[in-house]
C-alpha cells in the first residue's frame, strides 16, 4: 500500500525547522524594510520611528511627561533607556529586543506544541501578517516570549 501525503517531519528536525522559519521569517521582514526604505527614501531608523515607537522612545527619554503616556507600562522604555545609555539609538536596542523575544516565543511555541504541532505553531506564529510587529521596537515579541514560557 502506498503512502499518499506529506511525510511526516522527523522528531529531531524540530528545532532546526524552527530556527530555519524564525531566520527566513526574519529576513523576509528584512527585504521589505529595505525596500520600503528604497520606495519612501527614507532612513533605517526613520521606518522603524513610527506610531508606539515614538511614545516609547519618548518615554525612555523624558519619562512619563504626557497625560497619555501612562497607556504604555515602563519595562519597553526601561530597556530602550539602557541601551540609550549605552549610545545604541533606542529603536535599534528596540529592534534587537523585539527580534530576540521572537525567537524565544517561537521556541516556547515549539515546545509547547511538542515534536510536530509545535513546528507548525511556532512557523505559523512567525510569518503570520501580524509577524511585523515583531521586529520592530514593540512589545509584542517580549510579550509572547514571557507568556507562552509561562504556559
Amino acid at each position: 500500500m502506498s503512502r499518499t501525503g506529506p511525510r511526516p517531519v522527523p522528531l529531531r528536525d524540530g528545532p532546526r525547522l524552527v530556527a530555519q522559519a524564525w531566520l527566513g521569517s526574519r529576513l523576509v521582514l528584512l527585504l521589505a524594510a529595505v525596500a520600503a526604505a528604497w520606495v519612501s527614501g527614507r532612513s533605517a531608523l526613520q521606518l522603524l520611528d513610527n506610531w508606539d515607537v515614538q511614545h516609547f522612545t519618548a518615554i525612555a527619554r523624558d519619562g512619563y511627561v504626557h497625560r497619555f503616556d501612562e497607556a504604555f507600562f515602563w519595562g519597553l522604555p526601561m530597556l530602550l533607556r539602557m541601551g540609550g545609555l549605552l549610545g545604541v539609538p533606542m529603536e535599534l536596542v528596540g529592534v534587537a529586543l523585539s527580534v530576540t523575544g521572537s525567537a524565544f516565543a517561537a521556541w516556547a511555541l515549539y515546545r509547547l506544541g511538542g515534536p510536530r504541532a509545535g513546528v507548525v505553531a511556532a512557523a505559523a506564529w512567525l510569518v503570520a501578517p501580524t509577524a511585523v510587529f515583531t521586529v520592530v521596537p514593540y512589545t509584542e515579541s517580549l510579550f509572547c516570549a514571557f507568556a507562552f514560557w509561562a504556559w
